[in-house]
């Protein structure tokens, strides 16, 4: 299936980003070589948060002009492909909650 990466791009940069033509050249050569956790890829308003296998997804938390990968798990493609609903969102979740040591629950009505 491939890999996919998640990258966050500052708007405020867009004009340097299409002004530069070796930008793409620049992604591709960030999204092979760093480690993104000690040395994160950050260009001009870009930053490319992490990469990984096509078939896993991946949770990942934007803001403040950067990102960070919050967990990543066995969970199928197939949750978020093919399937309607709620139910892919919650397990998720729950299996990111659990790799942190926390548990969730649903609230009660009332």
């Amino acid at each position: 299936m491939g890999f996919n990466s998640t990258i966050m791009i500052c708007n405020d940069h867009l004009h340097d980003i299409e002004n530069d033509p070796k930008f793409g050249a620049k992604v591709s050569n960030a999204i092979g070589c760093y480690d993104y956790d000690t040395r994160p890829f950050l260009y001009n308003g870009l930053q490319v948060i992490e990469t990984h296998h096509a078939d896993g997804i991946i949770v990942s938390a934007v803001g403040g002009n950067g990102g960070k990968l919050l967990g990543d798990g066995g969970w199928s493609r197939n949750l978020v492909t093919y399937k309607d609903g709620e139910d892919w969102k919650i397990k998720v979740l729950r299996e990111l909650a659990n790799n942190l040591g926390y548990s969730i629950r649903k609230k009660r009505n009332g």
